[in-house]
């Protein structure tokens, strides 16, 4: 199947019952069946579709395709919008129809979720000319994680996703685990915690403490389990270097890069969605992208479950939407409480070096920004100390928003004593220096504080991997 075949096939796909049942439950409704009313011309007019997403627990959906990248007029595939949005007109986009994501920002339930996917940052051709040989490289660690989850109790579905696995739970609202993942998170940045206080961009009300506590706090603890494994993933995985980011040219990345977001401004994917992110890849061949179909995100496992018997069958269903669908008719898309298990997995965080490192993260703040002319824009005097890294200093986008440089730089100012709440310091006056460079809207929609400590727990923390 080409391009045009799968376009073709899909523009049927969001009228199918059993595709809304299984999306609905993993936005967070009590949809236990789900029928469209005959006789539609158009999605929009179904009022049980419009009654269903009002029920969910996401804040807002996000979506992906190529009619935003022409109304966005560049090079951008996502788009942040309301339920309302979209049950009202994006839900009638065909030729293909949009890729539908949900918030992390949730009503009645946190999300806690481990990503991991292959990455080739010369050419993203591969995934889609030889997906079973990509998955079977990506396997090893797929598999160790499973194992790990498990072991702890932690009930959990995965997704496969385009380039790999999300590995997604819950934990009711109410539950004393969130009062614990609130302590994990620790502190707000000022500057994130100054404008979660008012509406902005997608958001139409104020982001509670305990929401984007909660949200770090369990993204600290993915990080804790991604050091717990990556040591047996590296070994195991003895094609692909396996890296926290997409380190180097091509790998297997444990991406926990959601710690440089804030919690309104997180998504992850649902499990019936077209993945339509691979086609729009600045670094892929146009043979590839017109002669390959789009690929389904499938249910690989869900607790002890697993699916599908092998990878060719799972590769398979995900590129024949008949195939898929009919997975999708014998699915449940509930995301699992996965609470006893996330217990577990505190206790041993609490007992770690990297709740150690958490906490010196979490023992002092930023310099006041009056002072950063003597402080962290001292350019001339840091790069004497640092004379290997002035190129990076003077010239820093996009070096600075690059996992490589981040992690060269992070490392080495660390070796130097620096205390790492003042690298993320050092790199956010970068950020927020104008002068320097034009970072376009992106510290405006993120908040830059929180993009420079995100990448300094990500990557200097594999310092404390382990136990001990």
């Amino acid at each position: 199947m080409d391009l045009s075949e799968s376009v073709s096939v899909l523009n049927g796909w969001w009228w199918q019952d059993d595709v809304w049942r299984v999306a609905l439950q993993s936005l967070g409704a009590d949809c236990n069946s789900f029928h469209l009313e005959k006789g539609l011309r158009r999605l929009s007019d179904s009022a049980n579709l419009h009654e269903g997403m009002m029920s969910t627990s996401c804040e807002y959906l996000a979506l992906i395709g190529r009619q935003i990248v022409e109304e966005k007029g560049k090079f951008s595939t996502g788009r942040s919008v309301t339920k309302e949005e979209y049950v009202n007109y994006y839900v009638n986009y065909r030729d293909p129809p949009l890729a539908l994501c949900q918030s992390v920002w949730q009503k009645k339930r946190v999300l806690i979720f481990l990503d991991i996917e292959y990455f080739n940052n010369r050419d993203c051709s591969n995934i889609l000319l030889n997906q079973e040989e990509v998955l079977a490289a990506v396997e090893p660690v797929y598999s160790l994680i499973r194992e790990n989850l498990l072991s702890l109790g932690i009930d959990h579905i995965a997704i496969l996703t385009g380039r790999g696995y999300n590995f997604i739970c819950s934990v009711p609202s109410h539950s004393p685990v969130v009062d614990e993942l609130v302590r994990i998170g620790g502190k707000i940045e000022p500057s994130l915690a100054e404008k979660q206080k008012y509406p902005a961009f997608k958001r139409y009300k104020s982001v509670s403490e305990r929401e984007e506590l909660s949200f770090k706090g369990a993204l600290r603890l993915m990080l804790f389990l991604a050091g717990l494994i990556i040591h047996d993933a590296r070994r195991m995985s003895y094609r692909l270097p396996v890296e926290m980011s997409d380190i180097g040219d091509e790998g297997i990345s444990l991406d926990l890069t959601m710690l440089t977001r804030s919690v309104d401004n997180s998504t992850c994917s649902i499990p019936d969605s077209p993945y339509v992110k691979l086609h729009f890849q600045k670094v892929i061949d146009p043979d590839v992208f017109y002669n390959t179909p789009i690929p389904i995100r499938l249910i690989r496992a869900r607790g002890w479950e697993e699916n599908f018997p092998d990878l060719r069958t799972m590769v398979k269903v995900r590129n024949n939407y008949y195939e898929a669908l009919k997975h999708f008719s014998e699915q449940e898309g509930y995301i699992p409480d996965g609470s006893n298990g996330i217990w577990n997995l505190i206790r041993l965080y609490r007992e770690s070096p990297m709740a150690y490192f958490h906490h010196v993260m979490d023992s002092e703040y930023h310099e006041p920004c009056e002072t950063w002319s003597r402080s962290y824009r001292n350019y001339n005097a840091i790069s004497i100390q640092f004379p290997h890294l002035a190129h990076i200093i003077y010239n820093p986008n996009p070096s600075l928003l690059q996992p490589d440089t981040l992690n060269h730089l992070i490392n080495d100012f660390m070796d130097a004593g620096w205390h790492p709440k003042h690298i993320g310091g050092f790199i956010r006056a970068i950020y927020e220096d104008n002068q320097i460079t034009d970072w376009e809207n992106r510290f405006e929609k993120y908040d830059a504080a929180k993009w420079a400590n995100g990448w300094v727990e990500i990557l200097g923390a594999q310092r404390y991997f382990g136990l001990t």
